[in-house]
């Protein structure tokens, strides 16, 4: 099954790799990522290849000699000044202008197909930058482990609403508290034990039931494709985000970051192994299955009902598709319930931000912002999902549950305590420091209704703050037959207030009795022979084909009206041609 996300607020999904002044070029209030191959490319064009390996082994030796003498002396604001701008002359269009070639390396960066061009709308990156994943063509794309992430969590929430296991979570935290491991073996225990908890069905060993394994896992069963973004020649944006904080305070040590803008439309694949669950059905007795009299798949019935909404027995082999349907809309109506969940906070969250009587610098790195800037209003009569960097607690764990209860809350608490979440950096380097010099230390007393004290979000144009990573679920084709299409440029598909829901066109093709005319196409792939998707509504699969006899390159995205000149009487289209142009 297709299903659509429309961006609401940028979305960024990290390779890992944070890029410095040498991997892009600003100039003329744009981003360009440069990849190394490409530069060299320019480089050996000009017969600069030596020059510039010069050039990097001397900078890179200036800055290594910076970086020791600023930590022999600390608190030097004139070495972080020269350190801060010799990185930021660390770039490929310093060492062409160095060499003359800077017109010419313009010139190459903005015609290359291999580097991805970005609008800064005025803002000028300070630091590095946060790559944004992409495939190999260098189109930002969504894994399907990323949304199938998200919908995990919501569904572990759902199913702890409907267990309430208060007892099974407070023995996983005590049971864990009682080892003497590492904060980060156990931070993972904890979530490892409660996601097994939940999706893992039990097989029976030494007379115990053991539910670590990872063969009955529930959830293997929910299968999700990665997603594309569709009908959108440049997707991206470069923001800067800041962390916000609730004493009305805004730090700026969060990162800049490439990210998909809002307004893009994604494309990706859900699907269901309901067939694996039918074909142990008949093998269920006393909700296992037992082979070579060991019982496995414990608690696959009570679990399938509860987390999927679906009774085992009723699946027969006539209803299976539309039992299977009837699961994918669950899962989406249990992600959509879980995302409110997350907004109902995020609105708690805003009420307790304590105003400062007057906007006063807190330092180099700290500044005020407004209140009443704060902007969740997005998402208000929307499904939704919250995916990528900066989802938070709320998004990437049982966090809203666990305040639920004021057992769960002291437990939660406790956790809180032992790995030092929502502690002050400053107050916790205090007692480290008081722990050395043997003095009496005040440990630090953690409430889990003041945690998160901070969130990570950016500013709009409009100047309201947002977080990021929020995307309107749709069941219907977003953009493919909006009434106004892209190349129309009336709207540009990254603006971010660009929050309406889409209503599309229901494109129908002419019936005549001798052939079908003027069916609506977009091209998918520029070249000799172009690939365009037919927009026809009401198919189940995509028809892509090649036009036939047309020698022109088209642009990717664009809109045209095509023929079909071959239509087979088993309804196979094998041939089509070239009309127009959409304008």
């Amino acid at each position: 099954m297709k299903l659509h996300l429309k961006i609401l607020t940028p979305l960024h999904i990290g390779t890992g790799m944070e890029l410095e002044p040498i991997d892009y070029v600003i100039t003329d209030n744009h981003y360009y990522r440069v990849p190394q191959k490409i530069a060299l490319e320019f480089f050996q064009q000009y017969k600069l290849l030596n020059n510039f390996t010069k050039w990097i082994e001397k900078t890179t030796e200036e800055i290594s000699k910076l970086e020791e003498k600023k930590k022999s002396e600390k608190g030097n604001r004139d070495l972080n000044q020269q350190l801060s701008h010799l990185r930021q002359k660390f770039n490929l269009l310093e060492f062409s202008n160095q060499n003359q070639k800077s017109k010419e390396f313009k010139q190459f960066i903005n015609t290359h197909k291999g580097v991805i061009k970005i609008p800064l709308n005025g803002q000028v990156p300070d630091k590095k930058i946060r790559e944004q994943i992409k495939d190999g063509t260098g189109k930002p794309y969504i894994p399907g482990t990323s949304i199938k992430g998200a919908m995990r969590t919501a569904l572990m929430y759902h199913w702890m609403l409907i267990k309430n296991p208060i007892n099974e979570i407070k023995e996983i935290f005590n049971q864990d508290f009682s080892k003497n491991e590492r904060p980060e073996k156990l931070k993972v225990t904890f979530a490892n034990r409660i996601e097994n908890l939940t999706f893992y069905c039990g097989i029976e060993k030494e007379n115990r039931v053991d539910n670590s394994d990872e063969k009955f896992d529930l959830l293997k069963l929910l299968i999700v494709s990665d997603g594309k973004v569709i009908h959108s020649e440049n997707p991206f944006i470069i923001i800067r985000t800041y962390l916000y904080l609730r004493d009305n305070t805004r730090q700026k040590q969060s990162p800049w970051v490439e990210a998909i803008a809002a307004g893009n439309s994604i494309e990706f694949s859900i699907d269901f192994n309901i067939e694996f669950l039918f074909a142990l059905k008949d093998k269920i007795q006393n909700d296992s299955i037992t082979i070579d009299g060991q019982r496995q798949w414990i608690g696959i019935e009570t679990k399938t009902k509860e987390i999927f909404n679906l009774d085992l027995h009723s699946l027969t082999r006539d209803n299976l598709q539309e039992q299977k349907q009837k699961v994918i809309q669950h899962i989406l109506n249990v992600v959509s319930t879980f995302s409110q969940k997350q907004m109902d906070w995020n609105e708690k969250w805003k009420e307790k931000v304590k105003l400062k009587s007057q906007n006063v610098e807190h330092g180099l790195s700290t500044e005020t912002f407004l209140k009443n800037k704060l902007d969740f209003s997005f998402s208000q009569n929307k499904k939704c999902i919250n995916l990528g960097f900066a989802s938070g607690f709320t998004g990437i764990t049982e966090f809203i549950y666990l305040l639920g209860s004021d057992e769960l809350k002291n437990a939660f608490k406790q956790i809180m305590e032992k790995f030092g979440l929502g502690d002050n950096p400053q107050a916790k380097k205090k007692r480290q420091n008081d722990i050395k010099a043997r003095k009496n230390v005040q440990n630090y007393i953690a409430n889990p209704d003041k945690f998160p004290k901070s969130k990570t979000m950016y500013e709009t144009k409009e100047k309201k703050i947002q977080p990021l990573g929020w995307l309107e679920i749709l069941t219907e084709k977003p953009l493919t037959n909006e009434k106004r299409l892209p190349n129309q440029n009336t709207t540009s598909p990254s603006s971010e207030s660009n929050h309406h829901s889409v209503q599309p066109i229901k494109f129908k093709p002419n019936f005549y009795p001798g052939k079908i005319q003027q069916i609506p196409a977009q091209v998918i792939k520029s070249g000799k022979p172009n690939i365009v998707k037919l927009l026809i509504e009401g198919i189940d699969k995509d028809i892509e084909l090649p036009l036939d006899g047309y020698h022109s390159e088209l642009k990717v995205g664009q809109y045209i009206l095509v023929k079909i000149d071959d239509l087979r009487k088993n309804g196979e289209l094998r041939k089509i041609s070239f009309v127009k142009e959409i304008k």
